[in-house]
């Protein structure tokens, strides 16, 4: 089984998680800053870059070992974050993180193993809404990592932007300028096209070139 989870403060994120067999003997334990751009109140992304951390580094120990088959139960308390775990799931630009959610669907689907999602409740050290007590139990450890990582970083980082990693899988990204856009929907894509500048840009071409520019509400 393998379980993480989150922190997040300001634009600066964390992420912790343990591999773990059927008892606590020789589990592994990771923490990670998560990769930007981190916003806040953006708590999907940090449970993102956990459950990726978890896919990459089983992946890595399964070509080590050479192992080719098995099942994993793979365990988080953001049912947004497990979407990629689904058989029938495909990216798509409207979703948020894209860029984190296709790195970890592309990860899973080399995986040489099955994966099969939970969803637990998170801090059920406070209320225990479910019967998954181990994984209940694991989420608030590393809960509490998570946050103990922050704590380090915060102490010790001159800034707190999170800074634009490249990640494995994550494919095509599109970016304004240092920043990059990790949801390419639509909208987003009309309001970086549309701005004045672009627009000043076309006009000048259509001018210097004698096509008419386009007038009235469709302009």
């Amino acid at each position: 089984m393998v379980v993480s989870d989150g922190s997040l403060r300001y634009t600066l994120s964390t992420s912790a998680f343990v591999i773990e067999g059927a008892t606590p003997d020789h589990h592994v334990l990771g923490y990670n800053r998560v990769p930007g751009p981190v916003e806040e109140g953006g708590s999907h992304r940090c449970e993102l870059a956990g459950l990726y951390a978890i896919v990459t580094t089983v992946n890595c120990l399964c070509r080590l070992h050479s192992v080719t088959s098995g099942l994993i139960t793979i365990a988080c308390d953001n049912t947004s974050a497990l979407k990629p775990t689904a058989v029938d799931y495909l990216p798509h630009p409207r979703q948020k993180n894209l860029d984190l959610m296709q790195a970890l669907w592309r990860s899973l689907k080399e995986s040489p193993v099955t994966w099969k999602p939970v969803h637990v409740y998170g801090h059920q050290d406070r209320k225990i809404k479910d019967s998954h007590r181990r994984l209940a139990s694991l989420n608030c450890q590393m809960d509490a990592l998570a946050k103990q990582y922050w704590a380090y970083l915060f102490k010790r980082l001159p800034s707190l932007a999170s800074p634009h990693l490249p990640i494995h899988n994550e494919g095509w990204t599109l970016w304004k300028g240092s920043s990059k856009i990790t949801s390419p929907n639509r909208p987003t894509l009309y309001g970086l096209i549309m701005d004045p500048v672009t627009q000043m840009w076309w006009v000048r071409q259509c001018w210097n070139t004698s096509i008419p520019v386009p007038t009235g509400s469709s302009q």
